[in-house]
C-alpha cells in the first residue's frame, strides 16, 4: 500500500512492508539488558568499555522506516514508487508485526 500526501490519516509502520532489494544490510547494532552486565563495564554510544565482550547474535535484524522518519539528520521521507525490480515484501517483517498485534489498514 502506498500512502501518498494528501492521505486524511497519517502513514502506520504496517504501511511499509517493501525492501529494496539492492541496499546493503545496515551496520550492527547492540541492545543489552542492563541486570546481566556488571557495574564495572560502561556502556558507550558504540560499544563497551573495560573489556566487556558482548555474545553477538544473529536472531535479530532492525528495520529503518524511511517514510516515518523526523529527518533529524537529512530529508529521508520522499515516497519512492514501487519497482518489482527493487522492491520485494518483507515477509520476516510482516510476520513479525502480525504477531506484535499490528493490523494493516
Amino acid at each position: 500500500m502506498q500512502i501518498d500526501n494528501q492521505s486524511e490519516r497519517l502513514p502506520r509502520f504496517t504501511d511499509f512492508k517493501y525492501k529494496d532489494i539492492k541496499k546493503s544490510k545496515s551496520l550492527e547494532k547492540w541492545a543489552i539488558s542492563p541486570k546481566r552486565v556488571d557495574d564495572k563495564y560502561q556502556w558507550q554510544v558504540h560499544g563497551f568499555g573495560g573489556g566487556f565482550e558482548p555474545e553477538i547474535s544473529q536472531d535479530f535484524v532492525h528495520r529503518h522506516y524511511l517514510g516515518i522518519n523526523t529527518n533529524w539528520k537529512y530529508n529521508r521521507t520522499s515516497i519512492v514508487d514501487y519497482d518489482p525490480a527493487t522492491h520485494e515484501v518483507d515477509q520476516k517483517l510482516e510476520a513479525a508485526l502480525q504477531q506484535a498485534g499490528f493490523k494493516n489498514h
